[in-house]
């Protein structure tokens, strides 16, 4: 017999439990509000953890700005739109929404808490899970409400420092740092009765430009690096250094603000200024000829107007140069220049031609545009930077999952779980009150 499955319990434990975690269970709907766009992402997560992408839709928003509900019935009837086929063609009938969101209102700060280890005990993933219980009702009098909780560091005594967790290990005190990411009750409520109109309930909240960052970036974080997260009404800055997340910042500007000076210039519609961005957008008019002329018309945009690439070029250049020095004042907040080693572009707006060259030159650093990456080794089949905060979400999710696993698991004694593994050896069906947390 495979030793590996032997000593494998947690796994068998789930694999015992496949009854009960082959329903809505496992499914996870992932839903990322934008300005621009709502997009919709169906996953499941496996007995193991492996990660497995259903479906994926989109649907241009209609009635939401600025992280707030405009227009409550369009609202709810672009949203409906975005999930309702993606729910029919896989036959899902949950209808619990896991939603991530940006906003110029959301805001966060940083706390420490510590929490003693049991005599001769050991750290297990409910204390943990407690400490950090304990922490947010040590700063419940101070913020409205807390939208995501992210444990930054951990500390073990003297003997550990890191970002994992010091799970089995032994000590008298841990020690947990914590960054809360708040935003105000009345702003996430008014998102909550609109999506509850329509049928659907939020199950969690999470921060866009946190989830982007943790799309894009790779384990080795320990130089500095700024996720920046180009989105459509604002720009998301996250700061990482040593291992660590050290600051997040909202910039109320992004993409929107370029369709909006390209249209004043054009004098056309904002459609058509985004039509134009996208598909002749440039920030970098010096490797555009002097003579190079647009004619939107036999370009398909229904307008008779020829215009110069070099001058489109030079109204982006001069919107994306004010944005970046707002990005290099928001990453100094966090992080010394000195020690910022790379910048790292994602969000729809990354896609602009010329933008990572220009934000080189601007911020005198490496810049990259980060694409989101394989989840568990699982490609998803799409890898657009405009996905990243979805992805990212995903990745966010399955953490958390196999954390309550293990604090499942973590509980059970050495007889159920010799029993778990030999019930997923022949199949036993799952007993009651024994259902997937």
């Amino acid at each position: 017999m495979n030793r590996r499955a032997v000593i494998d319990f947690e796994s068998a434990y789930q694999r015992w439990k496949g009854t009960a975690r082959r329903g809505n269970g496992d499914n996870l709907l992932i839903v990322d509000l934008g300005h621009s766009s709502i997009k919709a992402l169906l996953a499941k997560i496996g007995p193991s953890g492996e990660v497995t992408v259903l479906d994926y839709a989109s649907s241009y928003n209609l009635g939401f700005s600025d992280g707030a509900v405009t227009d409550s019935n369009r609202f709810a009837a672009t949203v409906d739109r975005a999930i309702t086929d993606l729910r029919r063609r896989n036959g899902v009938r949950s209808k619990r929404l896991q939603v991530s969101i940006s906003a110029p209102f959301i805001s966060y700060f940083s706390h420490f808490t510590t929490v003693k280890v049991p005599t001769r005990g050991r750290v297990t993933q409910r204390m943990v899970d407690n400490a950090v219980g304990r922490a947010r009702e040590e700063i419940s009098s101070l913020v409205e409400h807390v939208m995501q909780v992210v444990p930054v560091r951990y500390s073990l005594d003297t003997v550990y420092s890191g970002s994992e967790p010091p799970l089995g290990q032994r000590g008298e005190q841990l020690g947990i740092e914590i960054i809360f990411v708040t935003a105000p009750l009345s702003a996430l409520d008014q998102i909550e009765k609109t999506l509850k109109s329509c049928g659907y309930n939020v199950s969690s909240w999470s921060y866009s430009g946190l989830s982007s960052a943790l799309s894009v970036l790779g384990k080795n974080i320990e130089a500095g690096v700024a996720v920046v997260d180009l989105g459509s009404n604002s720009t998301d800055v996250a700061v990482y250094a040593h291992g660590r997340l050290l600051h997040l910042g909202v910039i109320a500007s992004g993409g929107r603000d370029f369709d909006s000076d390209l249209a004043i210039f054009l004098n056309e519609s904002m459609a058509v200024a985004e039509d134009v961005k996208q598909n002749f957008g440039c920030a970098l008019p010096q490797v555009i000829r002097y003579n190079e002329v647009i004619d939107l018309k036999e370009r398909g945009l229904g307008v008779e107007k020829l215009i110069s690439a070099r001058e489109i070029a030079t109204v982006l250049r001069d919107r994306a140069q004010e944005l970046l020095y707002a990005v290099g004042q928001e990453i100094s907040k966090g992080l010394a220049p000195e020690l910022l080693s790379r910048v790292i572009l994602t969000g729809g707006c990354a896609k602009l031609a010329g933008l990572p060259e220009l934000a080189e030159i601007v911020l005198d650093r490496n810049v990259e545009v980060g694409h989101p990456r394989a989840v568990n080794g699982t490609r998803m089949g799409f890898s657009d930077p405009g996905c990243a905060a979805l992805v990212g979400t995903l990745r966010l999710l399955r953490k958390r999952i196999l954390a309550n696993r293990r604090m499942e698991t973590s509980g059970m004694t050495a007889f159920e779980k010799l029993r778990c593994w030999f019930s997923a050896l022949v199949g036993a069906p799952v007993p009651e009150g024994r259902e997937l947390i």
